[in-house]
């Protein structure tokens, strides 16, 4: 068995909210350990979010096939307890094309069943069981082709909320939580999404009739009627799938934060995403873009205690003209709730990179722990 090293940086969402790392300069550069069993297979480490971490402070080992070439598992995967290697924590099966395929089965740290269901070419499909880690049912739903029936919902008191397909149903979103009325399954009527911890009117809408979506309204109040935002359910209600991104934890081994909010907008981050998407498509809409190929540039800056973004400066810029102008979008972009640690507001470090090609730009960005 040989041990590769490999150096990793924290994984970019494209136009989302990135999980915060201290990237400080003056922090040691971080490794992680793949082991490789017998040449594609390895040995991953990681933690009770399916994030890559150093193996003292891991809870669970992947072993699996990996396509390094592609970052995708393909072939069964097995996930080990640290602690109690008897601890089957999930099993399944990819196929070539990295896709989950079949049975996947997931259980608790202290064993207790968690999830138990199929896919098909990396979809949900037939009966779902999600369960507490007391072992309670949690959720039970059906899905066909693209059709979605959540029969049976317990909360975490033991109180069934929704049965045989009727009742309320409420779920969370990041920071958000949608709710509203199922019938046989399905969403009818208005359902609502609120802001988490906010006593405030909702922030979206969405009207359905028998399950099909009607209208909807954004947090911006601009309605639309191409598609719902609103997914009843979906694969981030199983933990195990996080691993597929090969993300790095945010958090160093050793590291202790607690109680940190990072910086988010208060109409929700797909919002201001929306926001920086039109205002780089209006400062770019005079210029060919066409004559950019594998260009990219990245701009550095601070989120403030206020939530405004400061001190922005263009890095391996390639058009200083096109680099001013969207710093100049940047500045003009509304106030994000700033990073909270222990209730105090603090600055964090924020880098949103710019590629270029085929016509197009796009970018991507992520907020890094700050020195306060």
């Amino acid at each position: 068995m040989k041990t590769i090293f490999i150096t990793l940086t924290a994984g970019l969402l494209s136009c989302t909210l990135a999980k915060a790392q201290d990237a400080a300069s003056q922090q040691p550069v971080r490794s992680i350990h793949y082991q490789f069993i017998d040449k594609d297979s390895v040995k991953l480490a990681l933690n009770e979010d399916f994030e890559l971490i150093e193996d003292s402070c891991a809870s669970i080992f992947r072993y699996a096939r990996l396509d390094t070439a592609f970052g995708k598992f393909v072939g069964h995967i097995r996930d080990v307890s640290k602690a109690d290697p008897n601890v089957i924590r999930t099993e399944g099966t990819y196929d070539k094309e990295g896709n989950k395929e079949g049975l996947f089965v997931s259980h608790f740290a202290n064993g207790q069943l968690e999830s138990k269901g199929n896919f098909v070419k990396n979809r949900l499909d037939g009966k779902w069981e999600l369960y507490y880690d007391n072992g309670k049912p949690r959720m039970y739903f059906e899905v066909h082709d693209h059709d979605i029936q959540l029969t049976d919902y317990w909360d975490p008191t033991g109180k069934k909320l929704v049965d045989n397909g009727g009742g309320k149903y409420k779920f969370d979103v990041d920071q958000i939580y949608w709710e509203g009325h199922l019938m046989d399954g399905r969403p009818v009527g208005p359902w609502y999404a609120y802001r988490t911890g906010k006593d405030e009117p909702p922030i979206m809408t969405e009207v359905y009739k028998l399950g099909e979506f009607q209208v909807g309204r954004s947090p911006s109040g601009k309605e639309y009627k191409d598609a719902a935002r609103m997914e009843l359910v979906s694969q981030d209600l199983l933990p195990f799938t996080r691993a597929e991104a090969l993300r790095l934890s945010a958090m160093p081994c050793g590291s202790k934060f607690s109680n940190i909010i990072h910086p988010h907008y208060k109409d929700g981050m797909d919002a201001y995403n929306s926001l920086l998407s039109d205002g780089v498509k209006d400062a770019l809409r005079a210029t060919d873009l066409k004559q950019f190929k594998d260009n990219s540039f990245s701009v550095v800056g601070t989120v403030d205690a206020k939530g405004r973004l400061t001190d922005l400066k263009a890095i391996n810029s390639f058009n200083e003209i096109i680099s001013n102008k969207l710093i100049q979008v940047l500045k003009g972009m509304p106030g994000l709730e700033p990073t909270v640690v222990n209730g105090r507001s603090v600055k964090a470090n924020v880098q949103v990179n710019f590629i270029f090609n085929g016509g197009y730009c796009n970018f991507n960005y992520t907020f890094t722990a700050a020195d306060n």
